[in-house]
């Protein structure tokens, strides 16, 4: 018998509400990768309007990874810090 767990999304509210911003200067040192994709996060200089975006656990990912993440599991990918769920 196959077992599948079934994920929970985070609320579009809380989706919505992420903190959003563009890399500065302060952050190369800080964030190497967006740890869904896997991709640099964009210090070159032609990529300083990438979008990131943060949880209250204060793990930062590109936005539309994180966001992509959230419509489907409502836990951070890096610690499962609980985010609020969509009421049915």
């Amino acid at each position: 018998m196959e077992h599948y767990a079934a994920t929970i999304p985070a609320s579009a509210e809380v989706i919505d509400s992420l903190k959003t911003f563009s890399i500065s200067p302060f952050l190369k040192k800080e964030i190497e990768k967006c740890n869904i994709c896997l991709e640099n996060v964009g210090f070159r200089e032609n990529e300083e309007n990438v979008k990131l975006s943060s949880l209250p656990c204060e793990h930062v990912f590109h936005h539309l990874c994180i966001v992509k993440w959230l419509q489907t599991s409502h836990t951070c990918p890096l610690c499962r810090y609980p985010m609020p769920v969509r009421n049915n």
